[in-house]
């Protein structure tokens, strides 16, 4: 089948990283902390995402069929006003799941995961936080790229 002209196609950004680049370990049931986020904003105003993750653990055993999950917390909604981080106690904006299959241990593995972006205005800014329900410990080094998503003709 050739897709023809002005048939609806996906559309995609440039993809960009939103940890620090120096993350630390997520304990099992635990959020990811602010200081291994980067601030990423959304200047393409795209309504969906594609989300990778890369992580291992020391310890494999019961991680499969687990998830990690995804929130994240939109900046600067009312001015430069903030709602508060996500955690135990606040888990904010639910994005979507990574779900995890038997893995390896001290071993790289990549996730993907496609979540709708919850936009307050044009150039929504956002933190990201992953939610460990693995069963293990994530071990520091984790990775999260975001790439922008939308549809449109060809």
């Amino acid at each position: 089948m050739t897709i023809a002209t002005n048939d609806r196609i996906e559309k995609f950004g440039a993809q960009a990283s939103v940890d620090d680049g120096s993350t630390s370990a997520i304990a099992s049931g635990a959020f990811s902390v602010a200081a291994d986020i980067a601030a990423w904003t959304n200047t393409d105003d795209a309504p969906m995402a594609a989300l990778v993750l890369r992580c291992q653990w020391a310890t494999v055993t019961g991680v499969a069929n687990r998830a990690v999950n995804v929130y994240v917390r939109l900046l600067n909604i009312q001015g430069t006003n903030d709602p508060v981080s996500p955690g135990v106690n606040r888990f904010g904006t639910y994005l979507g799941s990574f779900t995890i299959y038997a893995a390896s241990a001290n071993t790289d593995y990549y996730f993907d995961a496609r979540v709708e972006l919850p936009n307050m205005q044009s150039g929504q800014e956002y933190e990201f936080y992953l939610e460990n329900q693995s069963g293990q410990t994530i071990s520091a080094g984790w990775a999260l790229w975001v790439t922008p998503v939308t549809d449109g003709p060809k």
